[in-house]
């Protein structure tokens, strides 16, 4: 699948630009990019507006002067980025599409601006009053964007003219929900790929709501398998299922209730330290992290970054002194693009998160010469604890993809008080994360400090 992301504030900047009158503007987009095989995900940095005066005629239409088009590629050159190029049809109300003209150009100017963008991937957009469509190349041919996805206050989502397919929504199944967030929220729902990672109390309780709200594409992630003490707490699971693996329990329990026709669902039962599971998570548009130590979530916070892609941080704790409780609850955390991620707001345990990043050979060694402790030691665990705090991070992820009140990004439940609070938060802006990683894409090289090697046992040597 091939995709725009952008924030809301370069959108509208370059939309109240090339959409200012009845007269056709130019702009461009400054982009980093994810590519994975044939699919490529721009990432838009900037927007670069062209004044009407770089402009002349040609033709029926207008083009940009060549000391202007220098000026952009010179500025993309230096600055190591990609360029998407924009331009508008005033007049088109409908479904708007590239002209004849702007696709002979393309014929004769993608050839030439691969060549001299070393490779780099390029795309044109054209807007219209009420629609966008989007083309990209990574060689001479042409491939349709498969929608262009708008961060802000809430998440949007633009599915080009050009994209002849329709988003499948069973109207009736989903009335009572369309009665009160409309057709579009759940449009929306239905058009999101979205990737759970870690299927156990809270992961399954997260993937049967979003299968009951009308999410239809999953990537479902997690290498363990079901034991008798999971039985106490995981959704879809029955005592039959000891042994198997939790992604083909929460597959099976998705399909039962929706249909198996009705769902596309990507299992992967792998480690998400694992380069193919990070390459698929980097290509999806929300990601919910149900894990439970803190090397997984270092590697989630930073995907999320560096794709833009919204990433929902779930955890309970239950502590106990002397065999009482003491503390019970658990919290939600929403790390959005230029908002505050999971580093800002120290919830990541150094210690913690360099011993589950480590190989398991180094794991072991570590735990044998006592340089950790504690660390893989059973936790409390109860049921209607991780439904709490599921459906806490479920209305903020509803909140964020419909629209119908803002999202928040911090939330706290206090067992002991009953009692859901939200936590005011702020952007570190000492954090390397977010200053040095987000919308960065191929640049942060995920895969290559993340991807846990695989050691030969005979030999130890790391492949």
């Amino acid at each position: 699948m091939n995709k725009i992301i952008i924030e809301h504030c370069i959108w509208e900047k370059m939309y109240q630009h090339v959409l200012s009158d009845n007269n056709e503007h130019f702009a461009f987009f400054l982009v980093n990019y994810y590519q994975n095989q044939n699919d490529i995900t721009f990432l838009v940095k900037d927007v670069i507006c062209i004044d009407d005066s770089e402009l002349e005629p040609d033709g029926f239409g207008l083009i940009l002067k060549l000391d202007g088009l220098l000026k952009v590629i010179n500025r993309a050159k230096k600055e190591n980025k990609g360029l998407i190029e924009i331009h508008s049809h005033p007049f088109s109300t409908t479904n708007v599409r590239f002209s004849r003209t702007d696709n002979d150009g393309f014929a004769e100017f993608v050839p030439y601006i691969l060549d001299d963008l070393e490779g780099k991937p390029y795309a044109a957009m054209v807007l219209g009053q009420c629609s966008v469509d989007a083309i990209c190349w990574q060689n001479k041919v042409g491939k349709t964007v498969d929608k262009i996805v708008i961060h802000g206050k809430n998440l949007r989502i633009i599915v080009p003219s050009s994209i002849k397919k329709t988003i499948q929504m069973d109207k009736k199944r989903y009335d009572r929900q369309i009665l009160a967030f409309g057709v579009d929220a759940q449009k929306t729902l239905a058009g999101l790929d979205v990737g759970i990672i870690g299927l156990g109390g809270i992961g399954s309780e997260i993937l049967q709501k979003l299968v009951y709200l009308g999410v239809r594409n999953l990537v479902l992630i997690d290498d363990d398998k079901i034991s008798e003490d999971n039985l106490n707490r995981l959704i879809g699971a029955f005592a039959s299922d000891l042994g198997q693996t939790k992604v083909t329990i929460a597959t099976r329990h998705a399909k039962n209730i929706c249909g198996e026709e009705n769902v596309r669902i990507v299992p992967k039962e792998k480690d998400v330290l694992n380069g193919d599971v990070i390459k698929e998570l980097a290509g999806i548009d929300f990601i919910f992290g149900c894990v439970d130590n803190d090397g997984a979530r270092t590697l989630l916070n930073e995907i999320a970054k560096a794709f833009l892609i919204p990433y929902l941080d779930c955890a309970v704790g239950i502590i106990l002194e002397e065999e009482k409780i003491v503390q019970i609850g658990g919290r939600a955390i929403l790390v959005l693009p230029k908002k505050p991620c999971l580093q800002c707001l120290y919830e990541i345990d150094v210690d913690e998160a360099t011993h589950f990043l480590q190989t398991e050979r180094e794991q072991q060694f570590n735990e044998k010469q006592g340089y950790v402790s504690g660390i893989n030691v059973p936790s409390p665990s109860v049921i209607h604890l991780n439904g709490i705090v599921a459906n806490a991070g479920l209305m903020e992820f509803f909140s964020y993809v419909t629209g119908f009140r803002p999202a928040n990004v911090y939330s706290i439940y206090d067992a002991q008080k009953q009692k859901l609070v939200v936590r005011d938060v702020h952007l570190d802006p000492k954090c390397f994360v977010c200053n040095w990683i987000e919308g960065n894409g191929d640049k942060a090289d995920i895969i290559n400090r993340f991807a846990k090697r695989t050691f030969d046992q005979k030999t130890g040597v790391g492949n």
